[in-house]
């Protein structure tokens, strides 16, 4: 959805018509992750980008329940894709940490 070759304002009005979209949908919750070519995300961090998804809900190594489903999503991609997002070796540590930190077993795994 947003790109290293497009700008940053670009990608910020992209996230914006999304979340647009994603409440237009006809269900109860509506779950978000992103990914390698999500470097918008990536450079908005965490905060701002739940501040920006109303109409979901984001996540970023992290969980939420849901109809009593735990679901922990993460972005983390091991690819070599041109804008990198959420593939440092960092982020993956950062990962790591989040996912021995869990406490309650998980039902639903987002990636």
């Amino acid at each position: 959805m947003t790109s290293s070759r497009r700008s940053h304002g670009h990608g910020i009005r992209t996230l914006e018509s999304f979340n647009e979209w994603m409440g237009g949908l006809p269900c109860d919750h509506r779950i978000v992750i992103a990914g390698n070519h999500d470097f918008t995300i990536e450079d908005l961090g965490k905060e701002r980008t739940q501040s920006l998804f109303t109409n979901c809900t984001y996540l970023e190594n992290d969980q939420v329940t849901v109809n009593n489903l735990n679901i922990w999503g993460t972005p983390l991609s091991r690819g070599r894709s041109h804008n990198r997002a959420f593939q440092s070796h960092r982020y993956a540590a950062e990962t790591n940490e989040a996912l021995s930190n869990l406490t309650i077993p998980l039902d639903i795994v987002l990636t």
